[in-house]
């Protein structure tokens, strides 16, 4: 019979943090844009954090096949990008009544707000 070792969510992110901190920062990087609403959509995305959940576990999945390289922090990144755009479309281009954060959207001066439902 084989024994295993648990781990909990603290240890895996302490793991990891090095690398998400490295993600974070390119995904800093990769969101700036000579178009204003991209670059200020990015900001505010980054600004309201999030558990990176996409990114860890591909850094999870890159760990446990041993690979070395910078590749899993970019595909890091780029896994977060396409997570935020599928954000931004769903609450914002389709206009979507509640959010998918389950929060109700406000449009103001063709900015997205969103505030919390009152239950």
């Amino acid at each position: 019979m084989s024994t295993s070792a648990a781990i909990n969510g603290k240890e895996i992110f302490d793991l990891l943090r090095d690398d998400l901190v490295a993600i974070e920062e390119e995904f800093g990087r990769d969101t700036v844009s000579n178009v204003g609403a991209i670059t200020e959509i990015g900001e505010y995305l980054r600004g309201g954090g999030g558990k990176r959940i996409r990114p860890a576990l591909l850094l999870l999945s890159s760990k446990l096949f041993n690979y070395q390289g910078r590749g899993a922090v970019r595909l890091g990144a780029v896994v977060e990008i396409i997570h935020t755009a599928t954000l931004v479309h769903d609450d914002i281009i389709d206009e979507a009544q509640t959010a998918t954060d389950g929060r109700r959207r406000i449009i103001a001066d063709g900015k997205a707000r969103k505030t919390h439902l009152s239950r």
